[in-house]
């Protein structure tokens, strides 16, 4: 005797073998792949988030992850995740210095001149490769200042003198040109790409 199914009956054990089939996948694709998931309307997962992978050890030294960030990261992004270590435009000690260069190699060093006379920048944007200096000149007949947005900056710069910062995070670096009292002289940008 022939055992005879009836049409929904079959499209009903279909759908339960289809929603049987995705719940299996996705508890196994999820037990495999312990990243995190976003989910499409439907509630299946389809791409992965990336892990935040820590910046910095528990002695506030950079980690591998920190030169990651560093190759896509801007300079604001990597001081606000970082601000006991990032907190100026450049390294400042010299093994991780070191380590940067080997991670975020810059095989053309420039130094950038910028001179300043008659209160004006002979340029007012600069734009640089990661790694790369820009040096301010003071060609001027007044001691002024180079404050970057950021905290950075260099301090007073006599007539004649100069000061150069390095520049190893990406960015937009804002900062303006300020006289002994704080008047604001000339501003400009120090692009970092």
């Amino acid at each position: 005797m022939k055992l005879k199914l009836e049409r929904p009956l079959v499209i009903k054990i279909s759908a339960v073998v289809v929603v049987f089939v995705f719940a299996v996948f996705g508890a196994y694709y999820t037990t495999v792949n312990s990243s995190k998931f976003s989910s499409s309307k439907f509630g299946l997962p389809f791409s992965r988030e990336q892990e935040e992978k820590p910046l910095l050890d528990e002695d506030k030294n950079p980690t591998k992850g920190f030169y990651e960030a560093a190759k896509t990261e801007t300079y604001q992004e990597l001081k606000e995740k970082a601000p006991d270590y990032v907190q100026s435009p450049n390294i400042a000690i010299a093994e991780d210095f070191e380590e940067f260069t080997k991670e975020i190699p810059n095989e053309t060093l420039e130094n950038v001149l910028v001179d300043f006379s008659n209160n004006i920048l002979s340029s007012d944007t600069v734009s640089i490769t990661q790694g790369d200096h820009v040096t301010w000149l003071n060609n001027g007949n007044k001691v002024i200042e180079i404050v970057g947005e950021d905290g950075w900056g260099s301090g007073k710069i006599e007539v004649d003198s100069g000061f150069t910062q390095g520049f190893n995070y990406l960015g937009e670096y804002k900062f303006t040109v300020e006289d002994a009292n704080g008047n604001v002289l000339d501003e400009g940008f120090v692009m970092v790409s």
